[in-house]
């Protein structure tokens, strides 16, 4: 499955139809639905925000690929990308705080793997059914 959406903040709430059609198409356990709409909502919103820098006239695409006991997502913006290895560890005492920050925790908490490529202007989470 694929979704392309415009870089416009209200467009993250195509991901839970997309998610919902998968769900439906490949009989994923609703067990993994929690988990799998925070990540890819957080992936999406980092794409909008912090890859396409809110650019209206870009976009975020969206691709699932479901082989047996794994489903893969991935996320790629337009953007120039990033070093995941360089993000601020949220947890540590002076980030405690802060309001943002938390998106690529909360992939790598909540997805089985998470991998960047494309210089960290896509990311791929993946899920294993249980």
């Amino acid at each position: 499955m694929r979704l392309i959406i415009k870089s416009v903040p209200k467009n993250i709430a195509q991901i839970e139809r997309f998610l919902g059609d998968l769900f439906a198409e490949h009989n994923v356990q609703t067990e993994l639905y929690p988990d799998m709409l925070i990540s890819l909502t957080e992936a999406v919103n980092n794409a909008i925000v912090h890859g396409n820098e809110l650019d209206r006239h870009k976009e975020v695409a969206i691709k699932s690929i479901v082989q047996n006991d794994v489903i893969r997502i991935k996320v790629s913006d337009e953007g120039e990308g990033f070093d995941p290895e360089d993000i601020d560890d949220p947890c540590c005492d002076e980030n405690i705080t802060l309001i943002g920050g938390r998106g690529v925790m909360l992939m790598k908490a909540l997805s089985s793997e998470v991998f960047f490529s494309n210089g960290g202007a896509t990311v791929e989470l993946v899920f294993k059914r249980r």
